[in-house]
C-alpha cells in the first residue's frame, strides 16, 4: 500500500464501489474497488483523513515506488520479507 495526501488523488473515469468496515482500533475502514473489474485501488480510514492509502499493485508500473515501512509484521507470512533495513510495526501504525 501507498500513502499520499488525500487531496492528491483525483478520480476522472470511471466507478468505484466501497466496502466499509470497522478497523481493530475502532475506526470506520473504507475500501474502494473499481466498480467494473473489482480490482482494489484505494483504503481510507477515519482515523487518517488527511491521507489515502492505494494499491500499489494497480499502478501501471508498481516498480517506480518502494517500501520505507512495513504494517501488521505480527501476521506475515513466514517467508514474507520485504527488507531488514526498513522499520516494521507488528500491527498498523505506532502513533
Amino acid at each position: 500500500i501507498g500513502i499520499v495526501p488525500a487531496s492528491s488523488i483525483n478520480i476522472s473515469t470511471g466507478n468505484i464501489s466501497e466496502f466499509k468496515h470497522q478497523s481493530e482500533s475502532g475506526f470506520e475502514m473504507i475500501r474502494q474497488n473499481c466498480d467494473t473489474c473489482a480490482t482494489p485501488l484505494f483504503v481510507k480510514s477515519a482515523r487518517f483523513p488527511d491521507i489515502q492509502m492505494f494499491m500499489v499493485s494497480a499502478l501501471e508500473n508498481p516498480n517506480i515506488v518502494s517500501p520505507s515501512f512495513e504494517i501488521w509484521c505480527s501476521s506475515k507470512v513466514s517467508w514474507s520479507n520485504i527488507s531488514n533495513e526498513i522499520v516494521g510495526f507488528s500491527k498498523g501504525s505506532e502513533d
